[in-house]
């Protein structure tokens, strides 16, 4: 079982990704907290997770750890703004993390997330992701 939907941390007000994750052919369910993410993933099956990091203000790390807790293979892509340099070296240290520094109106977001999702050996298995990529 497969699912097309994407977790998003975000306010919403990125028309932009929620319009390019669309043309994807994705279904993105937006959360404003790490909390509301956290409950929504306990619920159920997503593609992968898309922080819209230059529309929320979270710890990446924190995030990415408690993202984890819950969900060990689901590929997590963060978009827009980039961590500080230590920050970005502990995430990218981490598996299916996945940073672009572009926007949602990029063709790269769409791009990436067909490749993070094809490259995801447990996707077609059993419903949940499992890419090993980094970066």
């Amino acid at each position: 079982m497969t699912t097309d939907s994407v977790l998003v941390l975000g306010t919403g007000e990125n028309l932009e990704l929620r319009e390019r994750l669309f043309d994807t052919g994705f279904a993105p369910l937006i959360r404003g907290t790490t909390s509301d993410v956290i409950k929504t993933l306990r619920r159920g099956q997503f593609a992968a997770i898309v922080v819209d990091a230059d529309h929320v203000s979270v710890d990446l790390l924190e995030f990415v750890l408690n993202v984890r807790d819950v969900n060990a293979d689901v590929p997590v892509l963060i978009i827009g703004g980039q961590p500080d340099p230590r920050t970005g070296k502990m995430l990218r240290s981490q598996q299916r993390i996945h940073m672009l520094r572009t926007t949602g109106r990029s063709p790269e977001l769409a791009r990436r997330l067909r490749r993070v999702l094809a490259m995801d050996p447990g996707r077609n298995r059993r419903g949940t992701s499992g890419c090993s990529s980094a970066g």
